[in-house]
C-alpha cells in the first residue's frame, strides 16, 4: 500500500475534530446535523492492475469499517 487512506486515519481525523470541540458547539448551538465528508485517497488504475491483491485487502478494510459509508467510483475503462 502507498498511501491509500484507512479506518484508522478517518477515526483519528475525526478524533481531531470532536476534541477541538467543533462538531459539539455546532450541536449546542442548534445547528443541523450534517454528515462529514472525507476524501479517501486511495488506488489509482495503474496500482490496481499492479497489485489487484493488495487493493482487495484495503476495500475489503473499508467493507469491515463501522458507522461509515463508503461511496465507490469506478476507475479505469468501463
Amino acid at each position: 500500500m502507498t498511501d491509500w487512506t484507512t479506518p484508522a486515519d478517518v477515526e483519528r481525523r475525526l478524533r481531531r475534530r470532536w476534541d477541538s470541540g467543533d462538531l459539539l458547539r455546532r450541536w449546542a448551538a442548534g445547528e443541523p446535523w450534517e454528515p462529514v465528508g472525507i476524501g479517501l485517497p486511495g488506488p489509482t488504475a495503474a496500482e490496481a492492475a499492479a497489485d489487484l491483491a493488495a487493493v482487495q485487502r484495503w476495500a475489503a478494510s473499508w467493507e469491515r469499517a463501522r458507522h461509515v459509508r463508503v461511496e465507490r467510483k469506478r476507475v479505469g475503462a468501463g
